[in-house]
């Protein structure tokens, strides 16, 4: 599913059809530099197939704007 919602978030042409973000991880409790670090294995992996540095930074907008809803779980549960 993270394929699927890389590739609907960059723009296509898969269609997510998982959970919401907030749902579908909170309960991992994500710290955001666990976010952080899978964020750069993304990056790593556009670089290593030679993405062009537009669609490069297309990719990784999509995917930075995600931090919030995926860390939740994470953020709630440091203030229980």
């Amino acid at each position: 599913m993270t394929t699927l919602w890389v590739a609907a978030d960059a723009g296509g042409p898969f269609e997510y059809t998982g959970k919401n973000k907030v749902d579908a991880h909170f309960n991992f409790r994500i710290k955001p530099e666990e976010f952080d670090e899978a964020m750069e294995e993304v990056r790593r992996a556009l670089e290593y197939y030679k993405v062009s540095e537009r669609e490069k930074e297309e990719a990784m907008s999509a995917f930075i704007a995600q931090r919030d809803e995926v860390t939740t779980g994470f953020r709630v549960s440091k203030k229980e």
